[in-house]
């Protein structure tokens, strides 16, 4: 039904598929259906096509939905919870092997970069605490 479907259609409509769907990830996560259905879909998607790996719609997949599901990894907005990115991110990595190492390297760099974030705010509040109490006392 569908396997054979992705490889007879247009790359530019399968691309615009690809894009509702992400779409759907990044700015409809307050539809819980809508939101699994869309990223069941981009796995079963990504499953497929990993299979071949140089195919022309493997490479559309690797950088409209893996780049940017890591991407979307780091953007610092509170509206998206942090929970639904990583599990956007981890289930869009099990959909093949080279999938999976770009999201564990975007992980990894987020975490770092969170590590880091945190590591200035610890430092900036000790220094503003010192300073209160040397101010003060």
């Amino acid at each position: 039904m569908f396997h054979s479907d992705v490889f007879s259609m247009q790359t530019s409509i399968f691309e615009n598929i690809l894009k509702k769907f992400m779409s759907i990830i990044i700015k409809d996560f307050n539809k819980k259906i809508l939101w699994e259905a869309a990223l069941k879909a981009l796995c079963h998607v990504g499953s497929f096509v990993q299979e071949f790996h140089e195919s022309e719609k493997a490479m559309s997949y690797g950088s409209l939905v893996v780049e940017k599901i890591v991407e979307f990894l780091f953007l610092d907005d509170i509206i998206v919870p942090f929970s639904l990115k990583v599990e956007a991110l981890s289930n869009i990595g099990m959909t093949g092997m080279k999938n999976m190492l770009t999201s564990l390297q975007g992980m990894r760099k987020a975490v770092f970069a969170n590590l880091s974030k945190v590591c200035v705010a610890h430092l900036t509040l000790n220094t503003l605490y010192s300073s209160f109490i040397e101010f003060h006392f």
